[in-house]
């Protein structure tokens, strides 16, 4: 019996160059950016965790609306974008929730949101990739969805037989929500309970924790319900606010009896001074579109997941002006890539795209 030679694979090393920053250039580095001013990062793991019951699922639909609409959240505000929210605990009841949302508020649930009620098993890394990919694209015919939050209710059903107290459990579940994110590039955030001593925090392995870089808590504050800020890698821990479930009747049922549910209502807030506001130029509007269409669109038709981060290599500036240009139709045809040109620039300069070494990227944006 003959030993086969090992395979050996001649890899040569990608020159990385490195740059030494003095804190006199930290000026000219970007900012923090967040998708819910001071709570919840632009990118990376999140989690809400609370005991059963306790209204976290109810607290992460008013969110999933709140940054769909681009609206302020218990006074915090928003970056808007589109919001997935995949929904594996209580699928019945969440119409019944949505509903509720629409007469409270008086409007229409924001379209902004899309469900996902398919079983979704977030440590099979074909899963998180196959339905990052299955955001990316929509629904087809142009209804493109471009996340900038994925929430997936809950850990453990979309981990189902995982033992969350196992290291190597854990790591498959944080790997997948990683693929997660790095298909969509939206925040993922993990909808989880407390252990049997709540006061200890997340259930499961210590590295799902380590791996996070926002925790919310909720819990029962004599009578109302408070979320609090736990753990923010980037913020400041503490931040605090109590809400109450408020009971809306939303039609009755086949026998005649009142159908409820509930809505999140803040009772007290936190104002904040900034403002954050979209592009008000027409011409920056249309190219803003066509430009994070086609971004998302190079995205998809780029990824290899294999190499996930591979996907996050944008499209250069001029390639992506010579496919959106033409969409100033009512500029005259000889100025219009001048035009483009423009607000192109200017978008990336006020932060609705970004551009590093003439490759752009989209990045969210509010109205």
């Amino acid at each position: 019996m003959t030993t086969r030679e090992p395979l050996r694979v001649s890899v040569v090393a990608k020159e990385k160059e490195f740059r030494l920053y003095r804190a006199s250039d930290f000026h000219d580095l970007p900012e923090m950016r967040y998708l819910v001013e001071d709570i919840f990062p632009e990118q990376g793991l999140l989690c809400v965790y609370g005991s059963s019951g306790v209204g976290k699922s109810f607290l992460c639909l008013d969110l999933a609306a709140a940054v769909a609409e681009g609206v302020d959240w218990f006074g915090h505000p928003t970056q808007q974008g589109d919001v997935v929210y995949v929904a594996l605990e209580g699928q019945a009841g969440l119409r019944l929730r949505v509903k509720a949302w629409e007469a409270h508020h008086g409007r229409p649930f924001p379209s902004g949101v899309r469900f996902v009620f398919e079983d979704f098993f977030i440590n099979d890394l074909k899963e998180p990739h196959q339905l990052g990919l299955k955001i990316l694209h929509g629904n087809g015919s142009g209804d493109y969805c471009d996340p900038v939050l994925v929430i997936i209710d809950t850990l453990n059903r979309a981990a189902p037989g995982s033992d969350e107290n196992s290291c190597p459990d854990m790591s498959g579940i944080i790997t997948g929500a990683t693929m997660l994110r790095m298909t969509t590039g939206a925040a993922v955030l993990l909808i989880h309970h407390p252990g049997k001593d709540a006061a200890r925090g997340l259930r499961g392995h210590s590295s799902l924790h380590a791996a996070l870089d926002t925790v919310v808590a909720v819990d029962e504050d004599g009578e109302v319900i408070r979320w609090r800020l736990v753990k923010s890698k980037d913020g400041e821990n503490g931040l605090s606010h109590g809400f109450k479930l408020k009971t809306i009747e939303v039609g009755v049922s086949s026998s005649g009896k009142p159908r409820k549910s509930c809505v999140v209502e803040s009772v007290e807030g936190y104002v904040s001074t900034k403002h954050m506001s979209g592009p008000r130029g027409s011409h920056q509007q249309v190219i803003l579109k066509a430009a994070r269409e086609a971004l998302i669109e190079h995205r998809v038709n780029r990824f290899n997941e294999d190499f996930p981060e591979a996907s996050f290599v944008g499209m250069p500036f001029n390639d992506l002006l010579n496919l959106v240009y033409e969409e100033l139709d009512e500029v005259q045809k000889s100025h219009r890539k001048d035009r483009a040109r423009q607000a192109l620039k200017r978008l990336c300069e006020m932060g609705y795209l970004e551009m590093e070494d003439e490759y752009i990227t989209p990045t969210p944006w509010s109205n």
